[in-house]
Order: C-alpha cells, then sequence, then structure tokens
C-alpha cells in the first residue's frame, strides 16, 4: 500500500508500507516500473524507460497491495505540478483521486499559454451570441425593468428557504403594489437542458431589473446582465464544512475562472460578517458585496409557537414516536455535482442501527440531501423506527429531534441554535478532505463528536447522554441577533437602497 508521495524536482517519489512492492504507472495500453533508491520507489518524469518524457495521458498510480491509502492522500493537494519552459509553455501534472474507481491518476499534458482565456469554441460563442441577443432584445423591449423582480432557482420547483422569507417580506410591506413580482422555478441542473428551456430563460431575465436567485444559474455564464440590473444571491447555507465554488478551483468540477455565474452578483447574503473571507473565496467576489444579516430562514427559527405547531403536525402524522427519543441523520451527498449524487449507504448497519433504537426506544429519521435520487431502501421490518422523511422540511424535522447526525452538510448550522448534541459521521474523512476538500479541518473545529466508524456511531448512540459543544463564533447566525430588524428586512434595503441602520 502506497503511504507517502512526494516530489523532488522532476522526480515523482512513492514510499509504500512494504519496501519490496513493486510500484507502477498504467495508461491502460502500456505500464511503467517505478525503480528503487533507498526506501523510496522514484520515476523521474523528464526520461521514463525510453528515455522521453512521460507521455500526454492518464497515469494510474498503484502498487501490487493496491493503490494510495489515506495518509497518501492527505498530500493530494500539493502533487499537482507546473514545469514552465520557454515562457509560454509548460508541462503539466494534474493529481486527482477518482471516487468510482478509488485510484490515484496523474493527468499529463504539455501545455500552451492562451492569449484568450475567454474565447469559446464556434459553437459555444454562437450559443452565448444567441442568448446575449435575445436577452439584450427583451431588456430593451421591457419597459419600467427597474420596478420588476424575478425569483429564479434552477435546482428548486417551489418557493423555500431564503427566498421564501424575503419574498414574504416583500408582501408585508406591500411592494408587490409597486413592484410586479414573478418567478421561475424549476430543477434543471440534474438534468440535460434543451435550448429552448434555454431561450425562453434568456428571454424571460431581459424582462426583469432585479433577479433573486438560490443556488447556481448556468445561464449567466453564458449571459452579461444589463448595466444596473441587482443580481441577488440568497443561497441556503449558513456555514458548512463541503467546499464549494471558487474555494474548489483547481479541484475536479470547479467554476471556470472567467465564465461563471458568481461573477455577476451584485449582493449575496451570508451568516454573519465572521463568514465574509469564506464566501469571498466561494464566489470570488470583494466582500463589499457580502450582506451579512444572517439567514432571512432562521428569523423565526426560535420563536415558540413555529416550534408548537411544526410539532404538533409531526406527531399528528406520527402519534407513535411521540415519547421517544429522536435521531435525524442528516448527510450531505458524495460526488461533484447533482448528476451524479449519491451516498454510500454501505457504511450505515441497517440491523445495528435498528436494535439499538429497539433497545433505547428510539426512532431514526432520514433526511437525504435533495440532490440524490437514488434513496435508501429501508426493509419493511425497520419501519417502525426508521422512516425517510427526506420531503419533509429539515427545520421542522429538528424541533422534534433530539440529537443530529450530519458530516459535511450546513445543516448542523440551524441546529445549532436549538442547543442540543450533534455527531458529525464521517467515515471517509481523509478521502473526502483530499477529493472534494473543506473550509476548515472537521476534525479540529466541528461543534460535536467526531465518529469515523457504524460501530462507534452505535456506541454513542446506545449510551444515551451525549455532550453539547460549544460551537465557533462563525458558527451562529445573526439572523437571531437583529431585534426588531429581521434579516429580509435588511437585505431588502440594502438591494433597494433604503438607509436604515
Amino acid at each position: 500500500m502506497i503511504d507517502q508521495i512526494t516530489w523532488f524536482r522532476t522526480t515523482l517519489k512513492v514510499h509504500t508500507t512494504d519496501p519490496h512492492e513493486n510500484v507502477t504507472f498504467s495508461d491502460g495500453t502500456r505500464t511503467l516500473r517505478f525503480t528503487q533508491e533507498d526506501d523510496w520507489h522514484i520515476l523521474n518524469i523528464c526520461y521514463t524507460d525510453d528515455g522521453r518524457f512521460l507521455p500526454e495521458g492518464i497515469w494510474t498510480l498503484s502498487s501490487e497491495d493496491g493503490g494510495a491509502g489515506t495518509e497518501a492522500l492527505k498530500s493530494l493537494d500539493v502533487l499537482s505540478r507546473v514545469f514552465a519552459y520557454d515562457k509560454q509553455y509548460a508541462y503539466t501534472v494534474y493529481a486527482e483521486y477518482d471516487l468510482p474507481s478509488e485510484q490515484l491518476r496523474f493527468h499529463t499534458a504539455f501545455m500552451r499559454r492562451d492569449p484568450h482565456p475567454q474565447r469559446r469554441s464556434l459553437k459555444q460563442e454562437s450559443f452565448r451570441l444567441g442568448m446575449q441577443c435575445l436577452y439584450t432584445v427583451s431588456a430593451i423591449m421591457t419597459r419600467g425593468r427597474d420596478r420588476r423582480v424575478l425569483f429564479l432557482s434552477e435546482t428548486r420547483t417551489d418557493m423555500s428557504d431564503n427566498m421564501q422569507h424575503v419574498y414574504d417580506a416583500m408582501l408585508r410591506r406591500g411592494m408587490e403594489k409597486s413592484f410586479h413580482i414573478d418567478f421561475r422555478l424549476r430543477n434543471d441542473l440534474s438534468k440535460a437542458v434543451s435550448p429552448v428551456r434555454y431561450v425562453k430563460l434568456a428571454i424571460r431575465m431581459g424582462r426583469y431589473g432585479t433577479i433573486f436567485v438560490d443556488d447556481y444559474i448556468p445561464l449567466l455564464s453564458y449571459v452579461k446582465l444589463k448595466r444596473g440590473t441587482k443580481l441577488i444571491q440568497l443561497w441556503h447555507a449558513g456555514f458548512g464544512y463541503k467546499l464549494v465554488g471558487y474555494a474548489r478551483f483547481g479541484i475536479t468540477g470547479s467554476p471556470h475562472p472567467l465564465r461563471s455565474c458568481h461573477r455577476q452578483y451584485t449582493h449575496a447574503v451570508i451568516g454573519n460578517p465572521a463568514l465574509k473571507p469564506v464566501y469571498s473565496e466561494v464566489f470570488g467576489v470583494d466582500p463589499s458585496i457580502l450582506l451579512p444579516t444572517g439567514m432571512p430562514r432562521l428569523e423565526h427559527f426560535l420563536e415558540p409557537e413555529r416550534a408548537a405547531k411544526a410539532k404538533e403536525a409531526f406527531y399528528q402524522a406520527h402519534p407513535d414516536i411521540h415519547g421517544k427519543r429522536v435521531i435525524l441523520f442528516a448527510p450531505t451527498y458524495r460526488g461533484f455535482d447533482q448528476k451524479d449524487a449519491y451516498y454510500e449507504y454501505g457504511h450505515i448497519d441497517q440491523k445495528a442501527l435498528y436494535d439499538m433504537c429497539q433497545e433505547t426506544d428510539s426512532v431514526l429519521i432520514f433526511k437525504w440531501h435533495h440532490f440524490i435520487q437514488d434513496r435508501m431502501d429501508i426493509p419493511q421490518v425497520y419501519g417502525d423506527r426508521f422512516l425517510d422523511l427526506s420531503d419533509k422540511n429539515i427545520n421542522d424535522l429538528m424541533y422534534v429531534s433530539d440529537v443530529l447526525i450530519t458530516d459535511y452538510s450546513s445543516c448542523f448550522y440551524d441546529f445549532l441554535l436549538l442547543q442540543k448534541p450533534i455527531l458529525f459521521y464521517v467515515y471517509d474523512v481523509e478521502r473526502y478532505s483530499a477529493t472534494r476538500g473543506v473550509h476548515y479541518s472537521i476534525e479540529e473545529t466541528a461543534p460535536g463528536l467526531i465518529v469515523k466508524t457504524s460501530e462507534e456511531l452505535i456506541h454513542i448512540l446506545r449510551e444515551g447522554s451525549i455532550a453539547r459543544t460549544e460551537p465557533r463564533s462563525y458558527m451562529i447566525d445573526m439572523a437571531l441577533t437583529n431585534g426588531t430588524y429581521p434579516a429580509s428586512d435588511r437585505i431588502l434595503d440594502a438591494v433597494f437602497a433604503k438607509n436604515k441602520s
């Protein structure tokens, strides 16, 4: 097993747990063996077995006893190299861990400086010009654009979270009398989008001077909004460990450096001022456009009336659960985006969890990320203790839950406000940190117990009493500390230039 990997100038050095193992590079048609030098296996990319540079391709690194272990993966972020020569050329080595095959791969290529990085292929440029033309004509033809507001989502089919609360605040203020408010809510990121739908969206977006979004909008990588148009990001996450946006730049699935929806935001809502460095990196924007108002969806989160109403509705639907301990299991997805989102259900020991629930008179609620389409099968025999309530509002489920199990998700950010214990089940923390990436070390900063095995998770749950961990200051939302000036009102005042302190 490979346990260490490093570079010495142009030489890739590999260490194995058994020094007598053979280490190889293979591109599927050709295999190169590393030579041994002391306790290391080495390969110089300048001269391989035929005296030439390591050819362009995708090379899988492996040893006789497998691939790279978790210790080796910790160095993944420093294994990619750029060897520049002759001012405008470079030989690049890009290292990645391929999750489906669980293989460490090195992509090698000779690169030339691109003097026009924003230039697209003829097909892409034709599409861009077409969408831009449609948008621009629509904007020119629409009167009163500055009094027209669009709530736009490409990942949700209904109003929810921050978007819903900002809309409610507009109605509370009577803004529908002076603004035309419209909606375009679809889940388009999980499938191929037809050109006709893009055409309709480009035309529609041109009609609005203010656009609220709650996630990524792919069309905005092709269409530049008209000067003066306001684009406000209302993304739901207060703080989560999972890297997103430009924080992933250089990692598989990262956004384009120049063509990204993020580049056009005029405002973006965040949980508190301490998160400005995080979201400035995520969106690739100047911190000045970030509004540290707190999450509007949390404005009334701790109101007793809201909690009581949610509990009443829950127990009416599930009367057998009343009086039992409720455990909420709400992890994020694995994979790079909505199209390939999944969870590794093999790390959930259903039989042992069910036995624990019976012994402790507990019920386990599964709340899978909405990107995950293939959900875990629950045998009928476990139906009295296991519930899949993925289609329910997670905040309402939090009110009835006694403990939360999550991982790199941002849902713990909300749960912290209830001052209940949290378990972070991170069975793949080394692999996840190396491949997807995290903002901060979860093992050093998580406001709860870190659990890495199913056996440990069940043991802690069986013990019953779980201590609560004090969170870091940047994990506390501002929406509940604004007194009589709610987050949604602060956002509207910032967007529509009202001066109110």
